[in-house]
């Protein structure tokens, strides 16, 4: 029954993006203009040298969820910047934090291309953990994210909104410290629970029709604990 009543609502949604597509070949049509060429890639960023003690980290084997509809696996992301050892903390411009191309599922039915871009620019805290043999660090890092999905010739966008990132506790969810026997070579869990999801804002890539019934099948916005995000992590001193 379930999979009934979501195959009708898909159903319903293909309808609308077509309709929604005609209106915008429509608009195209009418206000058509010479194209313009195309920006030139921006160029990868170097990662900060000084001042401060470099790092970089990774993020591997994410999984996404957005309330009840939206899922992902096999996140991955890759960071770099400076430590503060003085503060116990460490800042990552949002040049230098990118996350690989995914794709996530639409009520386990439909399968959408979807990208993560990092918003802002990020200060993580640093905390010496327990442990047993080795070293150890809990971390907490708030990074404003935007979210994009594509769905039949459309991209909508959600966000930015600011999960924040922790080896302790966060909501339902538990991580784990940052650890090793070498300041080179920590790993752990991050995790997210405790953060809002906004709307989803019409566009020139969303029309208002496909913003609107999307924020109805995603239940968007969505509240704290609503969501989650969880990735294992590295975290290495140059």
């Amino acid at each position: 029954m379930f999979r009934r009543t979501v195959a009708r609502r898909l159903a319903s949604l293909g309808a609308a993006v077509a309709m929604a597509g005609g209106l915008a070949a429509g608009t195209a049509l009418v206000s058509a203009a010479p194209a313009s060429a195309a920006a030139p890639a921006t160029p990868p960023v170097a990662c900060p040298t000084t001042p401060g003690i470099p790092f970089s980290g990774s993020l591997t084997g994410g999984t996404v969820k957005l309330g009840s509809a939206l899922t992902g696996s096999g996140l991955t992301g890759t960071a770099c910047g400076l430590v503060d050892l003085s503060s116990l903390s460490y800042s990552i411009d949002a040049a230098n934090f990118t996350f690989a191309p995914t794709s996530v599922s639409l009520f386990g039915l439909l399968n959408l291309p979807s990208t993560i871009t990092v918003a802002g620019n990020a200060t993580g805290s640093l905390s010496v953990a327990p442990s047993t043999s080795g070293i150890a660090f809990d971390t907490t890092l708030p990074l404003p994210v935007k979210a994009s999905v594509k769905l039949l010739g459309f991209t909508c966008s959600v966000g930015p909104f600011t999960p924040t990132f922790t080896t302790g506790t966060s909501g339902s969810l538990t991580g784990s410290p940052l650890a090793g026997t070498s300041l080179s070579s920590l790993s752990g869990k991050l995790v997210a629970n405790a953060f809002t999801v906004p709307p989803i804002q019409p566009s020139a890539t969303c029309p208002g029709l496909i913003a609107t019934i999307s924020n109805t099948f995603i239940g968007l916005p969505l509240g704290v604990g609503k969501s989650a995000i969880t990735s294992s992590a590295t975290f290495s001193l140059s």
